[in-house]
């Protein structure tokens, strides 16, 4: 079933309404959808070697909640709107109390470690980032020490990344997340996300522009690359927001100016979700999803209304 959504009453055709006296409507968890060949394979290594719940099987996608309101799915490319040979230009970063403890696991499964240092901390090793088994980029990150979660990294004791610790899976948390987009120029597409959430960047500088998102989720908009990725015409990601007012949503994200929608709708996916779909002016998919009340969402439906 389609349902589709008109302008507000009052505005007419030539007289859309400013973003800036429409409410802005809630963001319950952030997520992003990453698109395989072999479903099955990156499943387990999420699900299994990595430790996250499965709040959600479609069949065809699965949706993994990854810290307290940061999820990510992961779809079979075949059904999704990403091909698996699409540059997978964007970073999911996993913000942790226990960066030694993840590096041990991580080793004592044979999986391969990037070492990131930081230039300007006297080279200390700051993160270490894996590759899941399509290509996706994941980062591990030191978090804020004494937080329970939603803060940004900080710098690990110099020795401390690269001792084993514990290699025991039980010893491992992840407090929050970051998703990173690569941009051409960060000023140029700045602007659009501070009228897209109402809000100016929590963390700006030289390289990158972040945003916080839910109280564990941030969005970060790297100018023109890093030591993971540089900026691609294409990327085989989608960016998506759950809130309980995709209505709501859509009526802002359209009119604000550098928004283009996929389809001037939103679809109602038989029952299972409320959703639209829009590119930012990088091209990068944006998607807003309002769940339904049905069996196969009662899980992730417990997550979300708390």
């Amino acid at each position: 079933m389609l349902l589709a959504i008109g302008t507000l009453t009052g505005c007419g055709p030539d007289e859309p309404p400013d973003p800036a006296t429409l409410p802005l409507p809630d963001i319950i968890a952030s997520n992003a959808f990453y698109y395989y060949d072999d479903l099955d394979t990156a499943w387990a290594f999420y699900r299994d070697t990595l430790g996250f719940e499965t709040v959600v099987d479609y069949g065809f996608a699965k949706i993994l909640r990854v810290a307290d309101s940061s999820y990510l799915t992961l779809v079979n490319a075949a059904d999704g709107m990403h091909s698996s040979a699409e540059p997978k230009t964007v970073a999911l970063t996993l913000l942790t109390n226990t960066l030694p403890n993840w590096h041990a696991y991580l080793g004592s499964k044979g999986i391969v470690t990037r070492i990131s240092f930081d230039p300007r901390r006297d080279k200390k090793p700051v993160s270490f980032a894996i590759e899941d088994p399509e290509g996706y980029l994941l980062r591990f990150e030191n978090a804020e020490p004494g937080s329970n979660g939603g803060s940004l990294p900080s710098a690990p004791d110099v020795e401390s990344l690269m001792t084993s610790v514990s290699s025991d899976a039980n010893a491992l948390d992840v407090s929050g997340t970051i998703y990173a987009v690569y941009m051409e120029n960060v000023d140029d597409t700045l602007a659009f996300y501070r009228r897209l959430f109402g809000k100016s960047e929590l963390v700006g500088g030289a390289w990158a522009a972040v945003f916080d998102i839910t109280p564990s989720s941030y969005l970060a908009l790297v100018d023109g690359g890093d030591d993971l990725h540089s900026p691609t015409e294409q990327n085989g990601v989608t960016l998506s927001f759950f809130t309980s007012d995709v209505d709501g949503w859509f009526e802002r994200a359209r009119n604000i100016e550098g928004f283009e929608l996929r389809a001037d709708e939103i679809f109602d996916e038989s029952g299972m979700v409320r959703v639209f779909v829009g590119y930012d002016p990088e091209g990068y998919f944006l998607e807003w999803d309002t769940f339904g009340e049905r069996a196969d969402n009662r899980v992730l439906l417990r997550y979300l209304n708390r």
